[in-house]
């Protein structure tokens, strides 16, 4: 046997792309490291974008407080500061002691002469009394503001306010801190998923490729193997077929020499010998066209014909096979012109394994043919062998078109036959763009329907 063909379930390229173990732990790798990628991203996003919204809204905070601070305590401390009393002043700074965002605050009187402090206070606050009141001023610590309260034109008295950023540092150190957790997470993320797919996705992958390799190699010797039989079997038919056409033909002879001579008592003798003869040609007919079908070597031929004229032809040709077994067959015939065009052969002969089913499994009945065209969007012709014998169990409905099943399987079973006719019958209308279905009632009888198309699907519009 010669080696088989690989490419029989995928074309060289799919195959390549398919089967590549590198192929496939790479994209599964590249999906995985995107869809991480992708995670962490949107992760980093959103915990940015929040840690951005608080460190503006500390930034205002603190700024408003750096900004209004002093102002408001002057305001607050009015009295404290006309009369120049530094206990009151420090009194009321006592207040902004339990705010952990001031660093410190300085007032002093209208000459410059410190009359309370609190916290640290830079040295650079002293010389920002020179600068405008009211402007903030930011260091990488702190953001400082002063304002002047003023009877008429005199200075009577200045407030510094110190604020820290702090809680700015803290968003800040926070951001840094996201990034490098989400870096430190999208590389511990990364390669576990490359373990995962090199540890458990790639012996998988593997197991695959072997898998479809396997399944390529059984298929194509499956299909190698399918096809010598196919072609042993048309071989070993014609080989019976051409002694079994001679044995026929000499016992024919045979019975018309001793038909000459008189000699009728031999004649039945002879008769099964050519019986039996045609019995088995049939039977050799019948495997031989099941394996060209498998082999794809049947082909089909087109001619128009009168459908009425070929259904007389195979009736009269059946006749034998319903005198047999004691049935009337009947053709319900309406006068009708009945043209189609497909394979005449093909259809009588269809039809003759159908009318020689109907006759083997009926005993003192009727088998009727009738002919019928269906209308519709495409025209057709439908044949229907009807018969009154023991009729198919719902069970065995599925079994019917099963190639060498015989529904009566019994060792000793009662009926012969090779168990082809119905599935050639059904290849052959299938062939010829048409269908064979059946209805059946146990102990009643059956249906076989043969639909083909006036106009075979080429031609049809």
């Amino acid at each position: 046997m010669n080696d088989p063909d690989l490419g029989l379930l995928f074309s060289p390229l799919e195959r390549q792309r398919i089967m590549s173990s590198q192929r496939l732990k790479t994209t599964l790798s590249l999906f995985t490291t995107i869809l991480v990628m992708l995670l962490t991203s949107l992760n980093y996003i959103f915990a940015t974008r929040a840690l951005d919204k608080l460190g503006e809204s500390v930034r205002s905070d603190l700024e408003q407080k750096a900004l209004r601070g002093p102002s408001d305590f002057l305001q607050k401390s009015d009295v404290a500061i006309v009369t120049g009393d530094p206990t009151i002043v420090r009194d009321q700074l006592t207040r902004y002691e339990r705010d952990p965002d001031i660093a410190g605050i300085i007032v002093t009187d209208g000459s410059g002469a410190t009359l309370a402090s609190y916290g640290m206070v830079p040295s650079q606050v002293h010389s920002m009394f020179s600068g405008k009141a009211n402007q903030l001023t930011e260091t990488s610590d702190y953001f400082m503001s002063w304002s002047v309260a003023r009877i008429g034109s005199h200075d009577v008295a200045k407030a510094a306010f110190v604020v820290s950023t702090g809680r700015l540092a803290v968003t800040r150190a926070a951001r840094r801190q996201i990034v490098l957790v989400t870096i430190l997470g999208c590389l511990a993320a990364l390669a576990l998923s490359f373990g995962f797919v090199e540890l458990y996705l790639g012996p998988l992958v593997k197991l695959s490729e072997d898998a479809l390799a396997r399944l390529e190699i059984t298929t194509a010797s499956a299909l190698e193997a399918s096809m010598m039989k196919s072609e042993f079997v048309a071989n070993m038919s014609h080989e019976l077929r051409s002694p079994l056409n001679s044995v026929i033909s000499f016992a024919g002879l045979l019975a018309e020499e001793l038909e000459d001579r008189g000699l009728h008592e031999c004649l039945p003798d002879v008769n099964k010998i050519i019986t039996a003869g045609r019995h088995l040609t049939r039977i050799v007919g019948e495997v031989l066209d099941f394996s060209k079908i498998e082999a794809g070597r049947i082909e089909l031929e087109r001619e128009r014909f009168s459908v009425r004229d070929a259904i007389r032809e195979v009736v009269q040709v059946a006749e034998p096979f319903a005198a047999k077994n004691h049935n009337h067959l009947n053709f319900l015939d309406d006068e009708q012109e009945y043209m189609l065009t497909s394979d005449p052969q093909k259809f009588r002969q269809s039809l003759l394994n159908l009318l020689s089913n109907a006759c083997k499994f009926t005993h003192d009945g009727e088998v009727t043919v009738c002919l019928q065209t269906v209308s519709g969007d495409h025209p057709s012709y439908r044949i229907d062998v009807q018969d009154t014998g023991i009729g198919i169990e719902p069970s065995q409905m599925k079994r019917l078109f099963q190639p060498f099943v015989q529904l009566d399987g019994s060792p000793g079973r009662k009926y012969g036959g090779t168990g082809l006719g119905l599935v050639i019958s059904q290849r052959f209308c299938h062939m010829m763009g048409g269908q064979l279905t059946v209805q059946s009632v146990a102990g009643r009888g059956s249906t076989f329907s043969i639909v083909l198309p006036v106009k075979p699907p080429k031609e049809a519009k």
